[in-house]
C-alpha cells in the first residue's frame, strides 16, 4: 500500500501547525520550538512535493494563516492561564500578551527566513534542472 500525498492531504497536513501551537501551553515548554520545528518540516514537505513556485505559492497562505491563527489562540490561552487572574501588581492583565507578542515577533522573523530559504531552494533546483 502506497501513500500518495496529493493537494487535499497536504492541506490537511498543514493543520498540524495549529496543533503544534497548543502543545507548548499544554506541556509548559518555551512557546517557539515546537511550532517552528513542525512548520519547517511541513515547508520541507511542500518544497519536496512542489515542482516549482506555483504549488509552493499555493501552500503559503495555509502556512502563514495557520501560524497566525495559532499565535492568536496560544497568546489568548497564555494570557488566560498565566496572567489574567494574578493579583501580583508586577504582572497585571495584558502582560501575557506582551510576553507572547515578543515571542511571536521573533517567530515571524524566523518564519520569513525559512519561507525565503524555501524559495531559494526552489530557485536553485530550477536552475539545476535547466
Amino acid at each position: 500500500m502506497t501513500f500518495k500525498l496529493d493537494d487535499k492531504v497536504l492541506k490537511r497536513l498543514h493543520f498540524i501547525i495549529l496543533i503544534a501551537w497548543l502543545i507548548p501551553i499544554i506541556i509548559s515548554v518555551p512557546p517557539i520550538g515546537i511550532p517552528f520545528s513542525v512548520t519547517v518540516v511541513i515547508l520541507l514537505i511542500d518544497i519536496i512535493k512542489s515542482k516549482g513556485y506555483q504549488p509552493y505559492n499555493k501552500m503559503m497562505p495555509y502556512v502563514i494563516g495557520l501560524n497566525i491563527l495559532g499565535m492568536v489562540i496560544s497568546t489568548l490561552l497564555y494570557e488566560l492561564l498565566y496572567y489574567s487572574f494574578r493579583q501580583d501588581p508586577n504582572f497585571g492583565p495584558g502582560m501575557g500578551i506582551i510576553f507572547a507578542g515578543v515571542w511571536d515577533i521573533i517567530y515571524l522573523v524566523l518564519l520569513a527566513w525559512v519561507i525565503g530559504i524555501g524559495y531559494l531552494i526552489l530557485f536553485i533546483r530550477s536552475k539545476l534542472h535547466e
